[in-house]
């Protein structure tokens, strides 16, 4: 009797034990399937975050398209773009458009604001695989504002109470790179002032200096024709220039017209400066018959015009430009500080050196 109760006391245990194993069996694949479960979960959650990623990058890069390829259709008013903006007038925004690319699956959407007349901005939304991105920019043409305007300054302009000025006047306008460029002087040197009155026929002429200095003095330059001075450039005592053709003088000194000396043009001028220019006493630069569009002066330096002086033709320094003591401007003038007081007067012309090979430096 007690052998048998052993023995089915021994099979109960084994039963236990049996049945605590495969629970424990059983609890682990519960455990292996869990934790599978969950690294599956994770995988596919890391695999759509990185689908999103992809498609959101691909977004951005759809709308910096739009910005770039819808900057560049305004800047070159190319007529193949998908809208037709009036360059002369920004404030009345053109139509947007959308553009699609890459198969169909992605695009990009433009629209604009008006800000100024010369000055437009640009939303374009990028779309790619469901993601969407945004991005603006400001364009801004570019205008030479010559045509625009008889004063145009940097820093707000100097206006005297007792001077004239017919046209409009724009101060704030201050282009990223300085308009003028300096000289490149070609190399081999250069030969002396002749002195007395001569002629010059061109093409290319190399003086050390300008000396003209000798009461009367008469010089013709037959063009067209490029004088090359690095040194100095002096006129005064009534000494004179004709001006025959194109002509182009390119300084690399200063430039000083003083006592009626008299610069006559019938072609066309341009005076390049790589310092300053100064005239006064009743100096002239194409006299009061000369057609402003013949005459275009460009100066790194500050220009001084003053007591009686006279200009027809359009100005462009990087510095200061005064006007005083009655001096007398028909063009436009454009520099970084504009400044008219004592009498001066300027009346606008709006093509005010537009003949001149160099015109295109008003724009930036």
């Amino acid at each position: 009797m007690r052998l048998q109760n052993k023995i089915k006391w021994s099979g109960s245990l084994g039963n236990q034990q049996g049945m605590a194993v495969l629970i424990s069996v059983i609890i682990t694949l519960i455990i292996m399937a869990v934790i599978a479960l969950n690294f599956l979960v994770d995988t596919e959650n890391k695999q759509y975050g990185a689908t999103l990623s992809a498609s959101s990058t691909q977004a951005l890069m759809a709308a910096e398209s739009g910005i770039r390829y819808t900057e560049k259709c305004l800047l070159a008013n190319d007529v193949n773009c998908p809208f037709s903006p009036s360059p002369a007038d920004w404030t009345v925004p053109p139509a947007g458009f959308t553009k699609t690319f890459g198969s169909g699956n992605g695009n990009f959407t433009i629209s604009f604001t008006g800000v100024t007349t010369d000055s437009l901005v640009v939303t374009s939304v990028g779309t790619f695989g469901g993601s969407s991105r945004q991005l603006s920019k400001t364009v801004t043409q570019a205008v030479c504002k010559l045509p625009v305007n008889a004063v145009t300054s940097c820093v707000a302009a100097t206006i005297g109470a007792n001077t004239t000025i017919t046209g409009t006047v724009e101060s704030l306008y201050c282009p990223a790179t300085p308009l003028v460029d300096a000289l490149v002087f070609p190399g081999g040197g250069c030969t002396a002032y002749p002195g007395g009155s001569f002629t010059l026929n061109g093409p290319t002429e190399n003086l050390c200096s300008w000396d003209q200095t000798a009461n009367g003095e008469v010089v013709t330059i037959n063009g067209p024709t490029t004088v090359w001075v690095p040194g100095n450039f002096t006129m005064r005592r009534a000494t004179t220039i004709i001006i025959n053709g194109d002509v182009t003088l390119n300084v690399g000194g200063n430039v000083q017209m003083r006592n009626t000396a008299d610069i006559q043009v019938n072609g066309t001028l341009t005076l390049q400066v790589d310092n300053t220019l100064s005239m006064s006493n009743q100096a002239m630069i194409n006299n009061t018959t000369g057609d402003p569009a013949d005459v275009l002066v460009l100066a790194m330096g500050n220009v001084t015009m003053t007591d009686d002086t006279l200009l027809n033709g359009a100005v462009i320094t990087n510095s200061t430009l005064t006007l005083r003591k009655d001096a007398v401007v028909t063009g436009a003038l454009l520099g970084n500080d504009v400044r008219v007081r004592d009498r001066a007067m300027v009346t606008h012309d709006t093509d005010a050196g537009v003949n001149s090979g160099a015109y295109g430096e008003c724009t930036p």
